[in-house]
């Protein structure tokens, strides 16, 4: 993002209106092995560290699959990935209201999604009873 000098009421938005100021006030992600919070990853990004770790075997018969051939059909050239630290069939449903069966049907990824959804408004300090206008920018 570009910081500007100008005034939010002399900057125009899209449609010709005035933009609104606005804060990043709480933010979420999910890192690759131990890089577990924001200022973790950054130090990893500072010591020039790569993440990438071997499949694990209970994700994929990497042997079955792997061809140093890119391009092959069916194929995976490369024998590491950014694979997260945390378990990515661990979930909380009962915290989220969600009853045992349909929490087993929710895709992984989208259990991570409300995981790291509910981090971020609970690291902006976000109160549900205050009602404060609110937005999720979900960057993949």
């Amino acid at each position: 993002m570009a910081a500007t000098s100008q005034p939010a009421q002399e900057s125009a938005g899209l449609d010709g209106g005035i933009l609104e100021p606005i804060a990043v006030v709480g933010m979420s992600m999910k890192f690759p092995q131990d890089a577990v919070t924001e200022e973790s990853f950054w130090h990893m990004l500072l010591e020039k560290r790569c993440a990438a770790t071997e499949f694990p075997e209970d994700r994929l018969n990497i042997g079955a699959f792997h061809s140093p051939e890119a391009g092959k059909r069916n194929t995976i050239s490369t024998r590491k990935a950014h694979f997260l630290g945390e378990d990515f069939r661990a979930f909380d449903a009962p915290f989220f209201s969600i009853p045992p069966l349909e929490a087993a049907t929710i895709d992984p990824q989208q259990r991570g999604l409300l995981e790291v959804t509910y981090r971020a408004l609970e690291n902006g300090a976000y109160y549900i009873a205050h009602k404060p206008l609110a937005g999720i920018l979900i960057i993949e």
